[in-house]
């Protein structure tokens, strides 16, 4: 059986951002840590809530992610407003035939 190596990086973003993510990413998880509403890619995700892009077996991951923050629809909205969005993501490792995707 043929191993592939991998690894994983964790950021935590508390202002709206491009992410950039590794080019050999194979998979994405967003966590929302803050109290307002996280967009991950325009997709809501309310406090607490997560959400995962996984790839499968020798997949890359070669779409953009987008992070960015609002109040609106939380009832009642934070007194004060705390951004932070921990984005995980899974990358291979050089080499396996993962150099040159």
């Amino acid at each position: 059986m043929k191993f592939l190596r991998y690894n994983t990086d964790t950021r935590i973003y508390q202002q709206a951002a491009k992410v950039t993510l590794d080019r050999l990413t194979n998979g994405v998880t967003v966590k929302n840590n803050g109290n307002t509403v996280c967009l991950f890619n325009s997709d809501p995700l309310l406090p607490g809530e997560s959400k995962a892009v996984g790839g499968n077996y020798g997949e890359i991951y070669t779409g953009r992610l987008d992070i960015s923050f609002n109040v609106i629809g939380l009832t009642p909205a934070p007194v004060t407003p705390v951004n932070s969005a921990v984005v995980t993501y899974k990358f291979y490792q050089p080499g396996d035939g993962f150099d040159n995707p």
